[in-house]
């Protein structure tokens, strides 16, 4: 009987040492488990800030690009309007009497020819674009 008792108890103290062996690898593997996860998450974490940022540069990028076009429209739009008014001063010619008009008439007289001729160049101007 002690013998049988002996080795039951010896049975249970391996089992015991088992168990608490398997509880340490189960702990272990758990903690691994749970390193992997948490450097997954980094992983993920970090593409997607990595993402974000190309996504954000992107866009500056184009807003950029975007700003640099504009810019140069409006420039050449300048350009163009100086061309313009620098035809239009060799195109029209005030008259010495419509520079200082000395009557009512006469100022009447020289807005509408400035009219006339004004539109004479906008109609050249237009047609040769």
């Amino acid at each position: 009987m002690l013998i049988k008792t002996l080795a039951l108890l010896k049975a249970a103290l391996v089992a015991a040492a088992f168990y608490g062996i398997f509880l340490i690898l189960a702990y272990i593997y758990s903690n691994a488990v749970a390193v992997h996860l948490v450097n997954q998450l980094g992983k993920t974490v970090e593409n997607s800030l990595a993402r974000s940022r190309a996504s954000t540069q992107e866009r500056r990028s184009e807003a950029e690009k975007a700003r640099l076009r504009t810019a140069a429209l409006d420039l050449k739009a300048k350009h163009e309007s100086a061309r313009k008014e620098a035809a239009w001063d060799k195109f029209f010619k005030p008259t010495d009497i419509c520079k200082n008009p000395p009557t009512e008439a006469v100022t009447v007289e020289c807005g509408n020819r400035y009219i006339r001729e004004r539109r004479k160049f906008e109609a050249f101007w237009n047609d040769s674009r």
